[in-house]
C-alpha cells in the first residue's frame, strides 16, 4: 500500500512537537537557588551562590557576600504586558535570578526587599531564595508532546485510509 505523501509530513510534524516536548523538559525547564552563608557574623565574610539546575546538568556562580549591593526588578514589555525578573546587583556584576520573565511586580519586589534586608542586616546568618519555572515549561512542553502524539497516532493514520 502506498502512503500519500501527506502522511509522511504529517508524522514529522507529531515527531517534531514530541521533540519540542523532550526539549523544553531537558533543557528549558529550571530551579534556581539564591544562597548566601556569613561565615562569622556579624562580619560581612562569606559566600554567596547562584545555582540552575535542569534536568541534564547545573551551572553554578559564587561570588563574596562583600560584593553583594542587592537587588533590583527588571521589567520589560510582554507581548500581554509588562513582564518582571529579579536582578542580582554586585561589584562583579549583575546576575538575573532567574533567565525567565513573569508577570506579577509584587512577588519580585518582595524578593528584592529580601535581599536588601540580608545585606543590610549583618547579624543574619543566611538567605535562600528559591525560584522553580520547572511547572510552567513542563506545562508548556507537555502541550506539544500531547498535540504531537496525538498527531502521530491518530491524525497520520487517517490519511491512510
Amino acid at each position: 500500500m502506498n502512503k500519500p505523501s501527506g502522511y509522511f509530513v504529517n508524522v514529522f510534524t507529531g515527531v517534531v512537537l514530541t521533540g519540542v516536548c523532550l526539549i523544553v523538559a531537558l533543557l528549558v525547564a529550571r530551579v534556581y537557588t539564591f544562597e548566601c552563608r556569613r561565615f562569622e557574623p556579624p562580619t560581612n565574610q562569606g559566600k554567596c551562590e547562584l545555582i540552575s539546575q535542569w534536568m541534564l546538568g547545573k551551572e553554578s556562580q559564587s561570588f563574596s557576600i562583600e560584593s553583594l549591593e542587592g537587588a533590583t526588578v527588571e521589567e520589560i514589555d510582554g507581548e500581554n504586558g509588562k513582564v518582571y525578573r529579579v536582578l542580582i546587583l554586585t561589584t562583579e556584576g549583575i546576575f538575573p535570578l532567574s533567565q525567565s520573565y513573569s508577570s506579577g511586580q509584587k512577588p519580585k519586589q518582595d524578593l528584592v526587599q529580601e535581599i536588601s534586608t540580608f545585606v543590610h542586616t549583618r547579624t543574619q546568618e543566611t538567605l535562600l531564595i528559591k525560584q522553580d519555572d520547572r511547572w510552567l515549561f513542563y506545562i508548556v512542553g507537555g502541550v506539544f508532546g500531547c498535540v504531537g502524539v496525538f498527531w502521530i497516532f491518530f491524525v497520520s493514520p487517517r490519511l491512510l485510509r
